[in-house]
């Protein structure tokens, strides 16, 4: 009895494990460009070699349109096909580091101990094994002396600008491109899209010199061109051992999931192993068949058609998961 409500338990724990944000590497699942990919809270972040895109995504109509099979109050399979049409709005864009090193090395940092394996569409060369998330991905040199290190966890984008002895404040520029306006707030920069606003809070920042640390204001500057640099009225050393710049971009508050992840069964085996199967979707999961990739900067919706009776989920493109946990559910092994 223990053992089954444990198992029942899996079910419910799968949907918490693939909504947690991590950065996962690219091992051919996806397109060649995407290094790393995030899925957070109204946007879905791909790293690239020299840029960050993003794939914002109307957070309401998604979770609209995402609804639990297990709410309907007949069984989805005997549920009577009903024609309805949903839209969601997307806005892709990119981050462009200006000036900066065309071929930085990015390597993953804080690997997970479990690993994923990727079937993707009918061909098998973007069939993936053995891809690991990671808690941080350094950007190494991507400016002279300066490393940029995207955080994995949490449902935002969290980046920090590593400055080392040597390095130049202004060397850093960045371009938010394709996206309407960019509004220099008080707090924060204000990015517009067609999808909504979201914002890059002012950062955190502090240097250490001779092993003290030191905190000091700063603020974003824009030029008529839309570059965005990093600015401060206080006195920097020169000659400081480390420079931290510790921004946040929030894209939504709205509280939603940007993995979809719904469990239908679970088992276990002789050796007490835990196993639970289901389905996923994403917000851009009709990119990820075959290696597709956003490639139309701006603004666009996708339509999603069907749907059954009493409001169950409607027909949207949907992956199958299987899982497989330690005997007592606490660690994901696949």
């Amino acid at each position: 009895m223990r053992k089954w409500a444990l198992t029942c338990a899996v079910i419910a724990w799968a949907s918490c494990v693939f909504s947690q944000q991590y950065l996962t590497e690219n091992k051919g699942q996806w397109n060649d460009k995407i290094k790393f990919k995030k899925y957070l809270n109204g946007a879905v972040v791909y790293l690239e070699k020299n840029k960050i895109s993003v794939l914002q995504y109307d957070n309401r109509q998604w979770a609209e349109l995402v609804q639990h099979p297990h709410k309907t109050k007949k069984s989805f399979l005997k549920a009577k096909p009903k024609e309805e049409i949903h839209e969601v709005d997307y806005h892709f864009f990119d981050i462009e580091f200006l000036g900066a090193n065309n071929n930085p090395t990015l390597s993953g940092e804080q690997v997970s101990t479990y690993y994923m394996n990727f079937f993707l569409g009918n061909d098998a060369s973007k069939w993936a094994s053995n891809v690991r998330d990671f808690g941080i991905v350094r950007y190494t040199d991507l400016y002279p002396n300066v490393d940029l290190i995207v955080h994995g966890k949490g449902s935002q984008l969290k980046y920090d600008f590593v400055l080392n002895k040597g390095a130049r404040l202004e060397d850093i520029a960045i371009r938010y491109n394709h996206i309407d306006k960019l509004v220099n707030r008080k707090d924060s920069l204000q990015i517009k899209t067609s999808v909504g606003s979201f914002f890059e809070r002012i950062p955190l920042c502090y240097y250490e010199k001779n092993g003290e640390l030191v905190e000091f204001d700063m603020q974003f500057d824009i030029d008529e061109d839309g570059k965005v640099t990093f600015v401060t009225t206080q006195s920097i050393p020169s000659d400081f051992d480390k420079l931290l710049i510790d921004p946040e971009v929030v894209f939504s508050t709205y509280a939603g999931n940007s993995v979809d992840n719904f469990g239908f069964t679970a088992t276990y085996d002789n050796n007490g192993s835990l196993y639970s199967g289901g389905i996923a979707t994403t917000p851009d999961i009709t990119f990820n068949a075959n290696g597709y990739y956003p490639t139309t900067p701006g603004a666009f919706s996708t339509t999603y058609s069907g749907g059954v009776e009493d409001n169950a989920s409607y027909s949207i493109p949907c992956d199958a998961t299987l899982n497989k946990y330690s005997a007592d559910g606490s660690k994901l092994i696949w």
